[in-house]
């Protein structure tokens, strides 16, 4: 429940309207399902799901019904007689008056946000994680959940949550006395104006692939969303970006502040790796920093990883941590489920586990595979329903170009026909001569297992950490992990 000090600011905020707001505010939402007595229901266009917007005017006299004491919409109704606000744009409204009612918990810590088509998961852990070993407490909001020194609070429901349960996590993490957060955001948290009232300390840019063309429509609006966190950073607030990727000099002009730029290949880069040494096992690298080399060694596998790992340590040198105790603490962080995580198997081949699930990532994961030189690469993948078709043949093309034996299979057909979406991704295999469409992913993966031998990597992409399959409305339980499992391990 909201302060004397909140409830007092939120009715402020809501002048303005017909009637002032006198009553106790017990809470702001979007979601018609949630509105409980004492309420201000903002009436917004949301994207609850997949293919499920919410039309929140819609919605106001059942919201009223339901107890709402005022709601915010973009146009007056004569018919409800309470008190609302009329704005012109309701999202920045409602996420305004979500910091107010939670007490503005982004003023007290440092909240780091981080943005890409792919990484963001390890990066802001990892942050976290370095951030925790050096400077103080510090928590992350994600896919995965909410964690405070590495312990999760709350499951994830959405990459970056709506306002009202982003401040709330927030307020959460304050109250356990975190000094930062690393915070995933996301195209769609960024077009929805979820993060738009929020103050970010610092801004990391990972990479710009092709995702999630559905919702956006095309690239350039996609790469514009991504911007938004940039522009909105505030100035002497630090910008981190990956230099080795062909976007990184429109998020670096889009910042008023300090740009740190990191990677491998751009040689003006800040801070760099040299030398990067990959196996199965293990990865080595030399970092660069103010014209110092420091030896790294770290248990996340791939040339990808080593980018992460750069844009958290870049992040945490720009927020005034030394490189050793750093590197220090990068040895302990352990890979996060579903990304890039191993199993050794008792035939003496590796199962990879992994959440690529488009273009961009696919090929990232591949290429490092394939630089830990296995006899076979086996690769079990496929493509979401209800999502950018355009993608489809493009992982097909590049699981035929590294792969040595392919098993097309589901990967959360939601509304449409497995077999049709097997069928786009088949496009852009062909020419490969060991390509076999199976639909139940379980017995894929056994498949795959039984034609592996000793040096091979068994590569299971899409899935991740996720332990359910979306076949139309229904998630039944699934998980990649659990398959493998049942194959057996070797200790």
């Amino acid at each position: 429940m909201a302060s004397t000090q909140q409830a007092r600011l939120l009715s402020q905020l809501l002048q303005g309207s017909e009637e002032r707001q006198d009553k106790a505010i017990t809470g702001v939402t979007c979601r018609l399902d949630r509105v409980q007595p004492g309420m201000i229901f903002a009436a917004v266009e949301e994207f609850l799901a997949y293919q499920r917007w919410q039309h929140g005017l819609a919605h106001l006299t059942e919201a009223v019904r339901r107890g709402a004491s005022s709601v915010v919409t973009p146009r007056a109704s004569e018919d409800l007689a309470l008190s609302q606000l009329v704005v012109g744009e309701p999202r920045r409204a409602y996420g305004t008056l979500c910091r107010a009612f939670w007490g503005a918990p982004d003023l007290v810590m440092k909240l780091i946000g981080v943005t890409g088509t792919n990484g963001k998961s390890t990066t802001s852990q990892l942050i976290a994680h370095l951030y925790q070993h050096t400077l103080g407490r510090a928590g992350s909001m994600g896919t995965l959940g909410t964690y405070l020194n590495g312990h999760r609070l709350e499951p994830g429901v959405y990459t970056t949550p709506l306002a009202e349960d982003a401040y709330r996590l927030l307020a959460h993490l304050r109250n356990l006395h975190a000094d930062a957060v690393a915070m995933e955001v996301s195209s769609h948290g960024l077009a929805l104006d979820r993060v738009t009232s929020m103050r970010f300390g610092a801004a990391v840019f990972l990479n710009l692939g092709r995702d999630h063309l559905d919702f956006h429509g095309s690239p350039e609006a996609y790469h514009a969303a991504k911007l938004k966190l940039f522009q909105n950073l505030p100035a002497k607030m630090p910008a981190i970006v990956n230099a080795d990727d062909p976007a990184w000099q429109s998020f670096a002009s889009a910042a008023k502040g300090p740009v740190l730029r990191f990677g491998m290949k751009n040689r003006r880069a800040e801070v760099r790796a040299i030398f990067v040494k990959l196996d199965a096992r293990e990865t080595r690298f030399t970092l660069v920093y103010n014209g110092k080399r420091y030896p790294a060694q770290m248990r996340l596998l791939g040339r990808f990883m080593v980018s992460n790992a750069l844009a958290a340590i870049t992040t945490l040198l720009a927020l005034g941590a030394k490189p050793e105790p750093l590197l220090k603490a990068l040895k302990t962080f352990n890979p996060l489920p579903g990304r890039m995580e191993a199993f050794p198997l008792l035939n003496g081949a590796t199962a990879l586990v992994d959440y690529a699930h488009n273009p961009d990532g696919l090929e990232r994961l591949l290429e490092n595979v394939r630089a830990f030189e296995p006899r076979q690469v086996l690769l079990v993948f496929g493509a979401g329903g209800d999502r950018d078709k355009g993608k489809r043949p493009l992982m097909g093309e590049i699981a035929a170009r590294y792969s040595d034996r392919i098993w097309i299979s589901n990967d959360n057909p939601r509304s449409e026909d497995p077999a049709a979406i097997a069928r786009e991704i088949e496009q852009g295999t062909r020419g490969h001569d060991a390509v076999t469409t199976q639909l139940d992913r379980a017995r894929a993966i056994r498949e795959a297992y039984a034609a592996s031998e000793q040096g091979d990597v068994l590569v299971l992409a899409g899935k991740g950490h996720e332990d359910y399959m979306q076949i139309g409305n229904r998630k039944l339980p699934y998980s990649d992990v659990e398959v493998v499992r049942s194959l057996g391990q070797k200790s």
